[in-house]
C-alpha cells in the first residue's frame, strides 16, 4: 500500500463553496478610497463593495518575508514601508502548499514565499475613533493547503447582520515550510504556529486603527484552523502568553494526536533535504523557492516512509508541550475565554471513505496504520475493542467503524475534548444535514445569496449563531428550539432542519481513551 501521511488526511475543505460575483469598485486614478496608518505602513483599501457596504484592505503585511535565513524561523514583524500601499503589487499571494488546488485559487503564478499577509473587511462608516467586533478567520486544509483568498468570502455574514462587525483572514505557513521540525537542527519547530500567533497580536495591535475593538476579538477555523486555534489555547501548558482573543469558534478541529516521534520527524527531513537536492541546512535556506516547493509536494502526497511523521504540529516541549488533548485533560490550558462554540459534523470520516458501497475491504486496518503507524501492540488492541469490526456481510456496519474511527481520531473527540474543558459560556453544535461529512458545514458558514447546493434556511440560521456570538457573546438562533448552553448536561444542538437538542454523543469510552493519550507512550517500534 502506498504510504501517505497521516497529517495528508486532514486535507479537506469544501469544494463546492463558490466565490460570490462581488459588485465593487476598484482603485480610482484619484486614490480616492480610504487611507489607514499603521505606524510601519499607511495602508489603503483595495475596493469598495457597493452590495454590502464594506472596504476591503488586502494583504495588509504582517511580518517580514520569511526568505533565506527566515526561512523555518518564526516570523519577525514587518519593517517601515514608504508610500501607500494597497495591495495591489502583491497580487494574491498563496503560501506554497500542495494539492494547491485546495487553495481555492488556481493561478500557481501567485504562490510565494512571501506571504505572509492578511485582509481585512471593514464596514462603511466606521472610523478609527470607533469600537467595534472583530471575527478572524483561520482556513483548513490539513496543515498543508489553503490560503485567506480561497474559499471563504465573509459577503454572506455581512449581509445577516445588523451590527457592525470587521472581518480578518490571514495566511500562514504550510506543509514543510510550516511544519517542517527535526530535532537537533536550528529550525524553529511548528513556525505556522508562530504565524498564527503573529497574525493574531497583529489583531491585537492594530485594529483599532480600523475601528475594532482588541477585546471583542472571536477567532474561527474549520479543520486545520481550528487546530490552530486548539494549541493557541493549550499554548505552553497554559503557563504563559494567554491567547490575545476572547472567543473562539472551533469547527471540526483538526489534529491527528502525534505525540513526538524524534526519529519519524528526523526522516522526514532527511527525505526533504533528498529530495530539494541539498545536504544541509545551510542549502535549503540558500535554495530557489521552486525546489522547496516541489519536495513539498512530493512529501506531502507520498510521505517519507511507514515510520516518518506528516508536515504538522507536533510536541516540542515549549510551544506544545504534551498533546493538547492532555493538555485540556490535566487542566494545563488558558481558561480566558469568555465563550466557545465547539463544533464537528455528524459523519466526518465518510469525507475519507466515501458512501457505504465505497468501502475497501481491509479498510479499518488501514486507516490506523497510517495515522499510527507505531501504535503499541496493547493499544492496538485496545482500538480493536473499542471499535469491534461488524458480522461478516454487514457493509453498514463495517462502514460505521471506519467512518467513526477516522472522525474520532481527527475531529470529533477533539470539539468533545474543548468543550468539556470549559465551564462557562460554552456551546456545541453536531452540524446533521446530510451527508454531514467533514467540510460540509463550511459551504454554511460562508454562504452568500445566489449560491446553490445548500440549504438557505439552515445556512441563515447557521450565520446568524456566528454573527449574534461575534457582536453579542451569545450564539443566539431564531428557530426552536434555540441554542443552549453545553453545561449543564453536556447539551449539544444537533443543526439541521429539525434542530434536537441531545447529550454530546461523544462523551464516550472512545474519546475518554483517546484524551488520556495512551497510544502515544511506549511505541511500537518498526
Amino acid at each position: 500500500m502506498m504510504f501517505i501521511s497521516p497529517i495528508s488526511f486532514l486535507l479537506a475543505v469544501s469544494f463546492s463553496l463558490a466565490h460570490a460575483t462581488e459588485e465593487v469598485v476598484k482603485i480610482p486614478s484619484n486614490t480616492s478610497l480610504p487611507i489607514v496608518d499603521l505606524g510601519y505602513v499607511k495602508q489603503q483599501a483595495s475596493w469598495y463593495s457597493l452590495t454590502e457596504n464594506f472596504y476591503v484592505f488586502k494583504n495588509v503585511r504582517y511580518a517580514k518575508p520569511p526568505l533565506g535565513e527566515l526561512r523555518f524561523r518564526k516570523p519577525v514583524p514587518p519593517v517601515p514601508e514608504e508610500g501607500v500601499q494597497n495591495g495591489s503589487v502583491y497580487r494574491s499571494p498563496i503560501c506554497p502548499q500542495s494539492p494547491s488546488d485546495l487553495s481555492g485559487v488556481s493561478n500557481d503564478s501567485t504562490i510565494t514565499e512571501d506571504c505572509l499577509f492578511l485582509d481585512v473587511y471593514v464596514p462603511k462608516g466606521i472610523a478609527s475613533h470607533d469600537s467595534v467586533p472583530v471575527l478572524l478567520w483561520l482556513y483548513g486544509g490539513g496543515y498543508a493547503a489553503g490560503s485567506k483568498d480561497g474559499f471563504y468570502d465573509p459577503t454572506g455574514l455581512f449581509e445577516r447582520t445588523s451590527s457592525p462587525m470587521i472581518f480578518v483572514s490571514p495566511n500562514y505557513r504550510l506543509g514543510a515550510f510550516g511544519w517542517l521540525s527535526p530535532p537537533d537542527e536550528d529550525i524553529t519547530p511548528n513556525v505556522g504556529l508562530y504565524d498564527v500567533r503573529a497574525a493574531m497580536s497583529w489583531v491585537e495591535q492594530y485594529i483599532s486603527a480600523f475601528g475594532g475593538d482588541c477585546g471583542r476579538v472571536t477567532v474561527m477555523g474549520e479543520s486545520a484552523g481550528a487546530g490552530n486555534i486548539m494549541h493557541t489555547i493549550t499554548a505552553y501548558g497554559g503557563a504563559k502568553s494567554p491567547p490575545p482573543f476572547q472567543q473562539a469558534i472551533m469547527q471540526s478541529p483538526g489534529l491527528v494526536p502525534i505525540k513526538n516521534n524524534p526519529q519519524g520527524r528526523t526522516n522526514l527531513y532527511k527525505a526533504f533535504l533528498t529530495r530539494a537536492n541539498c545536504t544541509s541546512l545551510k542549502c535549503l535556506r540558500a535554495a530557489p523557492t521552486s525546489a522547496l516547493i516541489d519536495a513539498n509536494k512530493y512529501l506531502v502526497t507520498y510521505g517519507a516512509g511507514p515510520n516518518s511523521v506528516g508536515f504538522g504540529p507536533v510536541v516540542d516541549g515549549d510551544y506544545i508541550p504534551d498533546l493538547p488533548s492532555r493538555l485540556l485533560h490535566n487542566g494545563k490550558f488558558h481558561r480566558t475565554l469568555k465563550g466557545l462554540i465547539s463544533a464537528n459534523n455528524a459523519r466526518e470520516g465518510g469525507f475519507y471513505t466515501g458512501p457505504p458501497e465505497n468501502l475497501e475491504a481491509g479498510a479499518f486496518e488501514s486507516f490506523l496504520s497510517t495515522f499510527l503507524p507505531t501504535i503499541s501492540f496493547s493499544a492496538n488492541a485496545t482500538l480493536h475493542k473499542l471499535y469491534p469490526s461488524a458480522p461478516a456481510g454487514d457493509t453498514i456496519g463495517e462502514w460505521t467503524r471506519v467512518t467513526d474511527f477516522v472522525g474520532d481520531v481527527q475531529f470529533t473527540c477533539n470539539a468533545q475534548f474543548l468543550a468539556s474543558a470549559f465551564t462557562k459560556g460554552v456551546y456545541r453544535y453536531i452540524f446533521s444535514v446530510p451527508p454531514a461529512y467533514h467540510g460540509d458545514d463550511v459551504a454554511y458558514t460562508f454562504y452568500n445569496d445566489g449560491e446553490q447546493d445548500v440549504n438557505i434556511s439552515i445556512a441563515h440560521n447557521l450565520q446568524d449563531i456566528i454573527i449574534n456570538f461575534v457582536t453579542t457573546g451569545i450564539p443566539t438562533s431564531k428557530q426552536e428550539p434555540g441554542f443552549p448552553e453545553y453545561w449543564p448536561g453536556r447539551r449539544s444542538l444537533f443543526f439541521n432542519s429539525t434542530n434536537e437538542v441531545d447529550v454530546d454523543p461523544w462523551k464516550s469510552k472512545r474519546c475518554d481513551w483517546w484524551q488520556t493519550g495512551l497510544f502515544a507512550e511506549n511505541p511500537r517500534t518498526i
